[in-house]
């Protein structure tokens, strides 16, 4: 889980997981008739070959994403979760796992002997967690057989994350590093990543594991003293990183796909790279081909239809780029807060790392590149769980509403419309918080999209 490149920088063959389920490549990813016959899997064996132009599928609107025989409104199906912003929810659970048990009542004499009034039966939550009014109305609404609406699901949730939250990290002086891997059925694949993590040299660091609810999860706490595991809220990878980033205590944060290999000496490379360059907000490694450790992308850009392109390797050991691929991006904790961590609205699989990026730009930070430094990516043509298209368009959507002048949003309506009707992207688009953040962050920012695509020679 983790990162939006499929596809290698320089066309070398991708890998195929046993077991995994396919992407939405090649033909009718909708059906005609009903919504609810939803996006209909292809087996990867059936996919047709990627024409060598699509640079970054599922990211290319026009690319496998846009090979559909006929459109459909996209459906959204997560609108039965209570709330939209799991960093608010993860909050309220370690508010309430943090919170201090209540101080024990004074012992009174006894006094008169009065009859109590009868028990409310309201639900269970976590000590701590604070109630709003349109919450005490959710928890006590009533169908006709007396059920309360979603309280299960919501519930379930607060409780287990909280359980979890804060881990058992050991005391003292916090670790230079967090590193964040945001897990979905990887399997033996994440095992991997985060024993090479271990042997890195030099910087002191913490693993956190972000299980985003998988099939069959991990087990790791306990296994190493400095990996902790804590359970993502299902949501998708920026949720996943979000969750991750709560916990950290590093003074850099490091979002890593949980199919990379790294050299031992990487963190040592990175923080002397942040101490050399205290400009930077964020940067990453060169993204290497595993199989193929010659063929690496040292960061990315945009097309004219906002596809992504790798870039060749810099002539330099630092270089500033436009986009960092999300399989390895290292940025200053501080920075991180301070500019809202990833899109808290974005779900599933698509923009994140992109969006993140802009943004940070935007707001008058610098992002780099490491030409001397490497990482070893897993590309696949196959994910070990769906990749559902809406959360690809409505990332999109969302990305260009947020950021982008009316003429770019347009042009974003108009590519989206080749493939999907946006009809239902819209109207969450209109009905969510993308106008809150757009009013947000046009006010906050030091640069507009303008100066951005001038800047990079970008022609969009």
């Amino acid at each position: 889980m983790g990162c939006n490149c499929s596809q290698p920088p320089a066309g070398a063959p991708l890998s195929r997981d046993e077991g995994s389920a396919a992407v939405d490549y090649g033909a009718a990813l909708f059906d005609s008739g009903s919504p609810q016959a939803g996006a209909r899997r292809i087996p990867g064996e059936n996919a047709p070959a990627r024409p060598a132009h699509m640079a970054s599928p599922p990211e290319d609107p026009q690319g496998p994403l846009g090979d559909i025989v006929s459109r459909s409104s996209v459906m959204f199906p997560d609108t039965d979760l209570e709330g939209l912003y799991p960093d608010r929810l993860i909050r309220e659970a370690q508010q309430a796992a943090r919170a201090p048990a209540a101080p024990e009542a004074p012992r009174l004499r006894p006094g008169p002997r009065v009859t109590p009034e009868p028990a409310s039966q309201e639900p269970a939550v976590p000590a701590g967690v604070p109630r709003s009014p349109g919450r005490e109305r959710a928890l006590h609404s009533s169908g006709p057989s007396g059920s309360r609406r979603h309280e299960p699901e919501r519930r379930g949730f607060l409780s287990r994350l909280a359980s979890k939250v804060p881990l058992s990290q050991p005391a003292g002086r916090p670790p230079e590093f967090s590193i964040i891997i945001p897990n979905k059925d990887e399997g033996e694949l994440l095992i991997r990543t985060v024993k090479s993590v271990l042997e890195s040299e030099g910087p002191s660091f913490e693993v956190i594991v972000v299980d985003d609810r998988s099939k069959h999860p991990p087990e790791l706490n306990g296994l190493w003293p400095n990996v902790f595991q804590i359970e993502g809220p299902g949501l998708g990878v920026a949720p996943a990183r979000n969750a991750g980033a709560e916990m950290a205590r590093g003074r850099y944060l490091v979002f890593l796909d949980g199919h990379v290999l790294v050299p031992p000496e990487w963190l040592t490379v990175i923080l002397n790279a942040f101490r050399a360059a205290p400009h930077l907000a964020a940067m990453s490694p060169g993204i290497a081909v595993e199989g193929d450790p010659e063929n690496a992308g040292y960061g990315l850009t945009w097309d004219d239809r906002l596809s992504i392109q790798w870039l060749a390797k810099p002539g330099r050991d630092i270089a500033e780029v436009p986009l960092l691929p999300g399989g390895c991006v290292a940025v200053r904790s501080d920075i991180f807060k301070v500019s809202g961590g990833f899109n808290r609205g974005f779900r599933g699989h698509g923009y994140d790392d992109q969006e993140f990026s802009l943004r940070l730009w935007l707001l008058g930070h610098r992002l780099a590149c490491l030409g001397k430094l490497t990482v070893i990516h897993r590309f696949r043509s196959e994910f070990p769980y769906r990749v559902d298209p809406w959360q690809h368009y409505y990332n999109l959507l969302r990305m260009a509403v947020c950021h982008f002048n009316e003429e770019r949003i347009g042009k974003v309506l108009s590519i989206v419309n080749e493939s999907v009707d946006p009809t239902l992207l819209l109207a969450r688009i209109l009905t969510d918080d993308t106008g809150e953040d757009r009013r947000r962050w046009l006010q906050a920012r030091a640069h507009d999209d303008d100066w951005f695509m001038s800047h990079f020679g970008i022609p969009f």
